[in-house]
Order: structure tokens, then C-alpha cells, then sequence
């Protein structure tokens, strides 16, 4: 599923960026789009783009960023029951059970730390589907198995790209956006976590009664403009 996107600072530089400035308060813009590799939990992407280097304090960082997700996992019901999405089987919400799949990304920059700033997360529910009791063999196919593969889930991103704006305000944060080794640049690690929840009484009926495979994701993240003091 891996596809290298990163551009890199020679690429970066070729394909333009465009920079406005204002004096009084800092004011930086860039507009790239500065693309990352692509992320999945064994093997982190990275997304760089030009710091903040004026000398007025930053305040804020505006960005402006698209992302896709790709996701694949196997499940099977293991119980004799066809609980899968079944009405007349409720938990907290009030409707049939109905595991999810969750994908998380998180940022840790150059020196290792970590950044809880603009990177997305999902939690896809799986009630486009239904599993019937377990048929006696694990191997994800059948009525009470299935194995999905998803390059790109229309209903949760119909332009194939989400689109965020996301603004960072938080001091500790803000810090990690600035010019420190002198380069001009900023560069994120982006590291994924998936799992599909399997809590007895809210997310499956009892424990042990599904079994997951194979949960794997593929993020796709581009920075489009980052502002500066906006």
C-alpha cells in the first residue's frame, strides 16, 4: 500500500512556494503543497514544511490540510448467535451492535516529542455489512466472516481528500512550529495507530465474540497552506 509522496526541500523549492509576509506581527504564509510520505502503523510517514522565523512571538498557526484514508481488516463472528447489527441486540446507543474500525495519527517532531496538533483521526462503523453465526473455521470469509479492502470509502470522503482547516493556539504547541536548527524548516513524524474496539457490552456483545485480523491503514497527508500569525 505504500507510495512515496515526499517531495523533500529540493522538490519543495521546485515546485513553488509562495511566501507572504507582514512585518508588524509576525505574519508568514506558504503556500504548498508540501505532501508527506505515506502513514501506516508499521511504517510512519514524515511531512516537512517551512517553519516560523520572524521575531514578533507566534500566536497562532493556521493550517490548511487535506488527507485521505485507505483501511483494510478481517473479522468473524465467533459465537452462535447473528448479533452483528441486530436490532433486537442493544447497547449503549441504543442500536445494534456495531463494531468500528479506528485509525489515529500522531506527530512527534525532530527532537522525539510528541505534537497533538492537526493530524486526523476516524472511526468508520461497520453497519454496511452483517455477520451470521460462526460457521467453525476462522478464516474470515463466508457468512460469518469477511475480509474488507478499502482504497477509498466514498461515504466517509466523497472528494477522495478530506479538506481541515485547523488552528493551533496552545504555547506548547506553537513551539514545536518554530525555526530552532536554523534551516528554515519543520519536519513531523507521522506515526498510526488502528485498532478495531472489542468491549464486551458496548462495542461486541460478550467477549471473544469477534475475532480481528489484519488491521492495517494507509494516510495520505498534504499540508496545502500554513499561516503564520494569521
Amino acid at each position: 500500500m505504500k507510495r512515496l509522496f515526499f517531495a523533500g526541500l529540493a522538490a519543495a523549492l521546485l515546485i513553488g512556494v509562495s511566501v507572504h509576509a507582514g512585518r508588524q506581527r509576525g505574519q508568514q504564509t506558504y503556500d504548498g503543497p508540501f505532501v508527506g510520505t505515506d502513514a501506516s502503523a508499521d511504517d510512519p510517514g514524515e511531512i516537512s514544511f517551512p517553519a516560523y522565523t520572524a521575531s514578533a512571538p507566534l500566536t497562532r498557526v493556521r493550517l490548511t490540510v487535506d488527507w485521505h484514508l485507505g483501511y483494510a481488516f478481517r473479522v468473524e463472528n465467533t459465537t452462535p448467535s447473528a448479533w452483528w447489527n441486530n436490532a433486537a441486540v442493544l447497547n449503549d446507543n441504543g442500536a445494534g451492535y456495531l463494531p468500528h474500525f479506528q485509525s489515529m495519527t500522531w506527530l512527534y517532531n525532530e527532537a522525539g516529542q510528541f505534537v497533538n496538533t492537526w493530524t486526523p483521526g476516524v472511526s468508520v462503523f461497520m453497519c454496511n455489512f452483517e455477520l451470521g453465526p460462526w460457521d467453525g473455521t476462522l478464516d474470515y470469509v463466508g457468512s460469518s466472516g469477511r475480509t474488507e479492502i478499502v482504497p477509498w470509502n466514498v461515504c466517509l470522503q466523497p472528494n477522495y481528500y478530506t479538506t481541515e482547516v485547523v488552528d493551533v493556539t496552545n504555547p506548547s504547541w506553537l513551539a514545536k512550529f518554530v525555526d530552532l536548527d536554523g534551516d528554515g524548516w519543520v519536519t513531523f513524524q507521522i506515526r498510526v495507530a488502528n485498532s478495531v474496539p472489542l468491549v464486551p457490552g458496548l462495542d461486541v456483545p460478550t467477549a471473544d465474540a469477534l475475532s480481528v485480523g489484519d488491521v492495517i491503514s494507509d494516510w495520505e497527508i498534504v499540508v496545502r497552506r500554513v499561516e503564520y500569525n494569521p
